[in-house]
């Protein structure tokens, strides 16, 4: 007799322990995806601080690999964050400044390890070199420049949706000096600036962004500025950004000839970057609220609209 009633409760058992995993399987990943969530609402809401404690507390219990990895690179780009917000409101110096980026910068790398199929830390990676860079200046770091790019590159080989990857290559191959001292190009800037405005559009039109982020849009305002084609240039060379981008091999050569998919309005570089300018110190201007964000994209925008056109 107790034989079957030992078997039917070794078998309760049994299944009340299958029931619990398979309940708490989802529950676990559902939790990892709204920290997630929860970081990046904090990240649009400059409150970095609170996502490196977020982070901390959870790294350890996130599963290595594709969790880890997600939140490496939050960290990454929390630390970036935290150092260019203080940099432009005085509470950051320089010398803290760089020692945050290279945490940023070995957060990405871990993040790297973590899943190597992730573009976002690749980015993230890129972002720091890059912002370490324009602290020590472009001359005093051309040796980097070549870092900054080849990191880029393999996030946007990993994902070309990725509009902050367009940003950073637009600034970078604008601010570069051309051969022999480096690789600038101011055509790859331009195309890499549109190419980043327009899934920056897409994605605000999808109620993915509380916001426009409109240093997108100062920064092209910015490469053309500084390509400054005229009208019959801009005319002439669209036939063969438009054969270079059909034709890629990869997707660095398709985006830095973006600038052949859309079709462009009548005028010169200057007069397009100047239109744009316009219309985002407008549209900041109307903002009575404004994010430190905002303030600061509204800034940098009067002051390049103060440089001679």
């Amino acid at each position: 007799m107790r034989t079957p009633n030992h078997t039917i409760h070794r078998s309760g058992v049994v299944w009340l322990i299958v029931a619990l995993f398979v309940c708490a399987a989802p529950l676990g990943a559902q939790t990892m995806a709204e920290l997630r969530d929860e970081i990046d609402l904090k990240h649009e809401n400059d409150e970095h601080q609170s996502i490196v404690r977020l982070i901390d507390d959870a790294v350890n219990r996130a599963s290595p690999g594709r969790d880890r990895a997600e939140l490496y690179w939050r960290r990454a780009r929390a630390e970036l964050s935290i150092s260019d917000l203080g940099r432009y409101t005085g509470t950051v110096t320089d010398d803290q400044a760089l020692e945050l980026l290279e945490r940023a910068e070995s957060y990405a790398d871990q993040a790297i390890d973590q899943d190597p199929g992730l573009a976002q830390p690749y980015f993230w990676k890129a972002a720091a070199m890059g912002q370490r860079g324009q602290i020590r200046g472009v001359l005093n770091s051309l040796f980097m420049a070549g870092d900054v790019r080849d990191a880029a590159v393999e996030a946007l080989e990993r994902n070309a949706d990725l509009g902050e990857v367009h940003y950073l290559l637009g600034q970078l191959y604008r601010e570069l000096p051309g051969r022999p001292l480096s690789f600038g190009n101011s055509a790859y800037a331009v195309s890499f600036g549109r190419r980043a405005v327009d899934l920056h559009e897409q994605r605000y039109d999808a109620g993915d962004l509380p916001y426009r982020y409109y240093d997108y849009y100062t920064q092209l305002a910015s490469s053309l500025r500084a390509r400054n084609w005229n009208s019959a240039r801009r005319a002439s060379r669209a036939n063969a950004m438009r054969r270079d981008y059909s034709s890629a091999g990869d997707n660095f050569e398709r985006f830095s000839n973006y600038e052949g998919a859309v079709e462009l309005r009548s005028g010169s570089d200057r007069e397009e970057g100047r239109r744009i300018l316009d219309w985002v110190i407008a549209e900041l201007e109307r903002e009575r609220n404004r994010t430190v964000r905002q303030q600061r994209s509204l800034e940098e925008a009067r002051e390049l609209a103060g440089e001679r056109w």
